[in-house]
């Protein structure tokens, strides 16, 4: 949540709060989850079933309510399904694209003369 974003920066690594809002700001472009009644009633489910801080339940409800399938925090414990909503740590989780697999086909005989000196035939005897 960009509220934690300002409250981080702001508290814990002492950043000018001029500064840290810049930097709250350009999650905004990420369409955040407004609080409204229907987050707190996910969250307070959420807290109940799972045990979770109310703060984790926020954020997982959050998740939930825009239809993410992934969560980036380091928070949980990673793995975590929360329905649809899996947690994976940021500096755990590799991502990364199997190589392509891919096969060439022979089709028969070449259709060019092959380069380089022709070879020698050898002369009837």
């Amino acid at each position: 949540m960009i509220s934690e974003v300002y409250a981080v920066t702001t508290r814990k690594l002492r950043i000018e709060p001029d500064v840290a809002w810049q930097e709250a700001e350009r999650y905004f472009a990420w369409n955040p989850q407004s609080v409204d009644e229907a987050l707190l009633r996910r969250a307070r489910e959420i807290e109940q079933r799972h045990r979770l801080s109310w703060w984790d339940s926020m954020i997982v409800a959050a998740a939930q309510l825009q239809d993410c399938v992934l969560l980036l925090t380091e928070d949980l414990q990673d793995g975590a399904a929360f329905g649809a909503v899996t947690v994976r740590s940021p500096f755990t989780l590799q991502v990364s694209e199997a190589a392509a697999r891919y096969t060439v086909e022979r089709r028969g005989p070449a259709l060019h003369r092959p380069r380089g000196r022709p070879k020698r035939v050898a002369a009837p005897a």
